[in-house]
């Protein structure tokens, strides 16, 4: 589908979309300046409502914490005065835990998750450095239950970290940047990605169950696949190995 179409659909396009910011201490407080002004310029870019385009945001180190969840703020000036307000938590970078967190804390029904009735799923992962843990098992899951995943990685961001979370196709779903002040430069163009992938999944209307079947229409075995990865988190992490 094309973003002319999208923008001409676009009283029907919703989507649930939570942003995973790392805020460990290699980014700092000026450069978390720079992270501040991204999400706003993004977010101020959609058409917020408890119907259209909901935001969640967490912030990631060693441990991850939720600034809102989906359905904290209907409201847009809501959500960017929180944002521009945040505080810079520092701290290490565990972004396979972040991503885990993510399901169990942003993507559930009592926190605004709207995945039973078909509405797109999308997490948006910005990092600047290696994870100090493995992120395969949590973004295999995402992916395969139809979460559309975007990696963006600034600095020391490891490329095929980047593209281990990512949707396919890697072009489309992975930025790489050399600087935080480079965040500006990318935000027209994922706000015009993020509309697309949410208005081609509407579109095809298709979930992938736990046997990979794929069903029209059907929400529920989304929601089953992210309540057994809700109950298998314990056990991961322990049989997969990073690529060298």
């Amino acid at each position: 589908i094309s973003f002319i179409r999208a923008q001409q659909d676009d009283r029907t396009i919703a989507a649930d979309i939570v942003f995973l910011v790392d805020a460990s201490w290699s980014i700092g407080q000026d450069n978390f300046q720079y992270v501040r002004e991204f999400l706003f310029r993004v977010i101020k870019a959609f058409a917020i409502g408890e119907n259209r385009f909901r935001f969640g945001l967490v912030q990631f180190t060693e441990t991850p914490r939720s600034e809102f969840h989906l359905n904290t703020y209907f409201a847009k000036q809501d959500i960017l005065f929180h944002i521009w307000n945040m505080s810079y938590k520092g701290g290490g970078t565990k972004t396979g835990l972040a991503l885990e967190y993510v399901i169990k804390e942003q993507l559930t029904k009592a926190n605004g998750s709207r995945a039973e009735q078909g509405v797109p799923q999308i997490i948006i992962v910005l990092t600047d450095g290696r994870s100090q843990d493995d992120v395969i098992p949590a973004s295999a899951s995402l992916k395969s239950a139809h979460v559309i995943m975007f990696a963006i990685g600034v600095q020391r961001a490891v490329e095929w970290e980047l593209m281990e979370i990512a949707s396919a196709p890697y072009e489309r779903f992975v930025y790489r940047l050399d600087d935080f002040a480079a965040l500006e430069g990318i935000v027209n163009d994922l706000v015009t990605s993020v509309h697309m992938a949410a208005a081609h999944l509407l579109s095809d209307g298709i979930i992938k169950d736990t046997t990979g079947k794929e069903l029209a229409g059907n929400t529920a075995p989304l929601l089953t696949l992210l309540k057994l990865m809700c109950f298998k988190m314990g056990g991961w992490g322990k049989t997969h190995v990073h690529p060298p």
